[in-house]
């Protein structure tokens, strides 16, 4: 006796291959000329940048740098800082890989560690880890129903969200950005952080069209010693082939910021009060299609003996599209503070939980604090902002 079979082909995504390659940064660096000698090193950043990502079958090269900034206090007690760029290629084998494959690389830095040998040399020690990822769409096939042989069904309606596509590429930014004119030349940029947030998606057929906007942020140093905050915004707007997507389908998208390089600029008139911003924008889309269909659970036949065999398949549901911003607020004790120059924040982790009123989102920060004592010596200090301060409940519908 023969049983035709109906499916319906449900896509999901699948985790093909992971793996993390460091990248150790050894440097004994001397100081050149033109900047004044070490007193005290307040803080040693490194910071990876990736810029470019390429495969080849089942290989996976990332090229990036490190960006070694040293803060420290001269003789006189002024913020000063040396920075320096160290590139490097890391590769990963990612067996399974394919031209529909999503590969994603993320650095960040492990540890950093910096002592002055002298007043002019600076002995660094840091790693850095470069994360590859691959992820594509696999396709479950659901029976939906079965004819013939006297079968009998017991089906249950089912929901979900059908992963399309998924996608994994970058873009290019750059904007050169006069000072505000009650600023001064800048001698050097002390630290810059930029995150890039997708404020409008629009959905074309295999096309799709991503609005938002990146905002760049920097503490920086006058030629004066005075150190002041620069914020820049700029828009984003690109278009990420897709194939397969339409006017349907929901589309998921991120945007982090893999590479970033702020540097002072000479304006016509040779002072530097101009702001050379260059960024790496990377785009991860997953694109979703919502689908309701009869899913069998249990079958037999009044006519002959039937066995039945079954598995678990996760289905992905979209609860809910929502955008909000949220306003950490921390306290923090720097007891011999008298004046704080910058504050800046890095490293968010988060984490998504779900209770009965719905989810909570929970993240943390790090907080930069450049300051002044009780005896007006530059300082600088570090800390982490409470696990729940960046939080949210929303009520999701089931």
């Amino acid at each position: 006796m023969q049983i035709n079979v109906i499916t319906q082909s449900v896509g999901v995504e699948e985790t093909l291959g992971s793996c993390t390659a460091e990248q150790p940064i050894d440097a004994d660096i001397t100081l050149p000329d033109y900047c004044p000698d070490i007193r005290r090193v307040l803080k040693c950043l490194v910071t990876p940048r990736i810029t470019a990502v390429q495969t080849a079958g089942d290989r996976a090269t990332a090229d990036g740098s490190a960006g070694v900034c040293v803060i420290y206090a001269d003789e006189q007690g002024t913020v000063c800082c040396f920075e320096q760029t160290y590139p490097f290629s890391k590769y990963a084998d990612l067996k399974g890989a394919d031209e529909n494959c999503c590969v994603n690389v993320r650095a960040y830095t492990q540890y950093a560690n910096c002592r002055a040998v002298s007043p002019r040399r600076i002995d660094i020690h840091a790693v850095v880890s470069v994360a590859f990822g691959i992820s594509g769409v696999k396709e479950e096939e659901i029976i939906t129903g079965a004819e013939g042989a006297g079968i009998q069904l017991r089906c249950c309606d089912s929901r979900t969200a059908s992963l399309v596509a998924c996608t994994e590429t970058a873009f290019p930014m750059s904007e050169t950005v006069p000072l505000p004119d009650g600023d001064p030349a800048v001698s050097c940029v002390l630290s810059a952080q930029a995150a890039a947030l997708a404020q409008e998606i629009k959905v074309i057929s295999n096309k799709l069209l991503v609005k938002g906007e990146l905002t760049v942020s920097a503490v920086c140093r006058g030629e004066g010693g005075e150190i002041f905050s620069f914020g820049h915004s700029m828009p984003i707007s690109q278009i990420i082939n897709l194939e397969g997507i339409d006017e349907d389908c929901t589309c998921c998208v991120c945007l982090p910021v893999t590479s970033l390089e702020v540097l002072p600029k000479a304006d016509q008139a040779g002072d530097n009060r101009l702001i050379d911003i260059s960024a790496r924008v990377g785009a991860g889309v997953k694109a979703y299609r919502e689908l309701s269909f009869p899913t069998v659970t249990d079958a037999y036949s009044v006519c002959c003996d039937l066995e039945t065999r079954s598995r678990n398949v996760d289905f992905a549901v979209i609860a809910d599209k929502f955008n909000d911003t949220f306003t950490c607020r921390s306290t923090q004790d720097l007891p011999e503070a008298r004046q704080i120059f910058a504050l800046w924040c890095s490293d968010l982790s988060k984490s998504v939980a779900q209770d009965s009123d719905g989810i909570i989102i929970s993240g943390e920060l790090t907080l930069h604090f450049l300051y002044t004592d009780a005896e007006s010596q530059p300082c600088y200090a570090q800390r982490q902002s409470e696990s729940a301060a960046i939080s949210s409940a929303r009520r999701a519908s089931r």
